[in-house]
């Protein structure tokens, strides 16, 4: 149980144990002269402490207590026949080159375990790459509890490359709540990231925290990458795989619980400045304060495009199902399922809640959002809280608030639209506040809307309108619809604009009617349709409602689906469970009568209905080969 210390008078020496191990060893030079080689395979029953001087390691390593390293260098160049394990805490200096547990030559390294995981920090320029799965759960007992040490900080960034081979680190914990930039790398600059999957992450910053990196700077990418786990930021800024971020993102997702009651939580992001947003997800829960959403918090001039979400999203303001503050850039062909609740935060106003975003100034064109909306005092819609940008071709089938709701500017598709424009777009879901509630839009103020409907009830005390709650300023209106359980267009009764009520809800199921097809032929919904390469002909098909060319999926799973087949008359498709299409008695609206699920065209695929069943399918085109 005695402590053997190395010093410089021992240095050049090569220490062989010939199969004994020691209790406690420290290498302590004095002066920066030490250097050691460990030649055979160690066993350290306690602690491995290096000081000061050069130790490296040439057979396998095992310390049963902690490695403490506070200087000298601790190198290993062949990681795959030399092992190294540590029990307890693993601690080591920033220092660049203090740590190598890595094969290769510079600037290009392999990495092999946690340890060497660990290094890249003592290795901030350099390009690595993953050769195996890691197993990163002992962090948690690392450095007194803090774990993992974020790599780069904000004078010593990451600018290399970082490319995990699509194998993944599982158990990684950071718990460092008073730290900013905080995740497996905590600073990087221009560097790039790809093939990285973080499984079972449990991470804790103060601000600047994401699962992968917590601030992402410059210019890069990030591709093919994914996190799984539980992150909490104490103050602003938490995503689930990002938290500051101006990288292009492409083809990853994170499936993440995010939490803290600050600013800006995301499920995928939580400060997305710039760079394109492009073929990703989240899955996860969001909680936060202003600004959440569950991909991204803020986007301030970001494309997002194909993008989706489906956890649930809580904050106080500015609270999106996709994204809580959409600023000059733009989302396209992107959707959220997530339920959207407002909560009290001290300090916050409670406003400005959308099923997609909580406040646009930008634009959103071919998406929707399909989950509910509550709480918030004001600024509520299915789609969009706050409009001020564009929104086109787009719908929301959510409803917004609840029958208790005692709130103002409500909208099934916006809940407050100022010198902001909707067209060709639509809502279905039941609104309910108190004042300046509306069927499409709560509080329209110098907007535009056109070619639009609205089919949801609406409830409130004052200026409620079937259309429109409150129409102000310069606001104008041409050749948009309802029918709900509100004859009258606006709220406003002193007001009158190109918005008619229809004769039934029905008559939106008829694609013939002047709302997709307006008389100058020039502004209509294009349910443009060939039957080759899906989501690449119009935006709209019928299947009931109108919906987006772009919810099209070789995987069926609803009737709408199923009727989506007509977009590729030549894919394979696949049931992927039993499909009610009762719904479809109601479906194409003739003006009489309804002529039901339209039959899929010249089809020269295949369908593999896997043994499932389709029931309640009602055809009767009277013009059409039927079955």
């Amino acid at each position: 149980t005695s402590t053997v210390t190395f010093t410089s008078i021992d240095t050049g020496k090569t220490i062989t144990s010939n199969g004994s191990s020691f209790y406690n060893i420290v290498f302590d030079s004095g002066d920066g002269t030490g250097a050691w080689t460990l030649s055979d395979a160690m066993t350290v029953a306690n602690d491995f402490t290096l000081t000061d001087g050069d130790v490296t390691q040439s057979d396998d390593l095992t310390i049963t207590g902690d490695f403490t390293q506070a200087g000298g260098t601790f190198t290993c160049i062949d990681p795959v026949n030399d092992s190294f394990s540590v029990v307890g805490s693993f601690s080591i200096p920033d220092a660049q080159g203090a740590f190598r547990r890595a094969s290769g030559t510079d600037p290009d390294y392999t990495i092999y375990d946690v340890y060497g995981l660990q290094s890249m920090k003592c290795w901030l320029a350099k390009n690595f790459t993953l050769a195996n799965n890691i197993d990163a759960s002992g962090t948690f007992g690392w450095n007194g509890g803090l774990g993992f040490d974020p790599v780069g900080g904000n004078s010593t960034r990451f600018t290399g490359t970082f490319d995990g081979s699509e194998y993944t680190i599982s158990g990684l914990t950071i718990n460092r709540p008073s730290i900013t930039n905080v995740g497996l790398f905590g600073y990087s600059e221009n560097a790039s990231f790809s093939n990285i999957g973080l499984t079972t992450a449990d991470i804790t910053g103060y601000s600047y925290t994401g699962t992968l990196v917590g601030n992402a700077t410059g210019t890069g990418t990030v591709t093919n990458s994914y996190a799984t786990g539980n992150l909490a930021a104490i103050y602003i800024i938490g995503g689930g795989l990002l938290g500051y971020n101006t990288l292009a993102v492409t083809d990853s997702y994170a499936d993440v619980n995010v939490s803290g009651r600050s600013t800006y939580r995301g499920g995928l992001i939580g400060f997305h400045v710039s760079g394109a947003l492009t073929n990703c997800y989240a899955l996860g829960d969001v909680i936060g304060g202003a600004e959440a959403g569950g991909l991204v918090a803020r986007s301030s001039s970001a494309t997002i495009t194909n993008c989706y979400t489906t956890g649930a999203v809580e904050g106080a303001s500015r609270v999106g199902g996709l994204v809580g503050y959409l600023g000059s850039g733009s989302i396209l062909d992107s959707y959220s399922t997530s339920a959207i609740t407002i909560s009290y935060v001290l300090g916050v106003d409670m406003q400005e809640a959308g099923g997609l975003v909580g406040r646009s100034s930008g634009t959103i064109q071919r998406s929707y959002a399909t989950g509910s909306v509550t709480g918030a005092y004001k600024d509520r819609g299915g789609l969009v809280g706050d409009n001020r940008g564009i929104i086109r071709d787009s719908y929301a089938t959510g409803n917004v608030g609840s029958a208790l709701s005692r709130e103002n500017d409500c909208g099934g598709l916006v809940g407050h639209n100022e010198n902001g424009s909707i067209y060709n777009s639509y809502s279905t879901g039941t609104v309910y506040g108190l004042e300046e509630i509306g069927g499409l839009t709560g509080h329209d103020e110098d907007g535009f809307t056109r070619n639009s409907f609205a089919t949801g009830n609406v409830y409130g005390t004052h200026d409620v309108g079937g259309f429109v709650g409150d129409p102000k300023g310069s606001t104008s209106y041409d050749n948009n619809w309802h029918y709900n359980n509100v004859s009258a267009d606006f709220g406003d009764g002193s007001y009158s604009a190109q918005v008619t009520r229809a004769n039934s809800a029905a008559d939106f199921k008829n694609q013939a009617h002047s709302v997709y097809d307006q008389a100058d032929g020039v502004n209509k919904w294009d349910f443009d349709a060939n039957g080759v390469s899906a989501g690449n002909n119009g935006v709209w098909i019928m299947a009931g409602l109108p919906h987006l060319q772009n919810e099209w999926s070789a995987s069926i799973s609803d009737v709408v689906g199923l009727q989506m087949m007509a977009l590729d008359l030549d894919e394979d498709y696949t049931l992927l469970g039993n499909i009610d299409a009762s719904v479809t008695s109601a479906w194409n609206y003739t003006g009489s009568s309804y002529d039901g699920f339209d039959p899929v065209g010249t089809f020269t695929g295949s369908l593999d209905g896997g043994s499932y069943v389709i029931s309640g399918l009602t055809i009767t085109y009277t013009s059409r080969y039927l079955g």
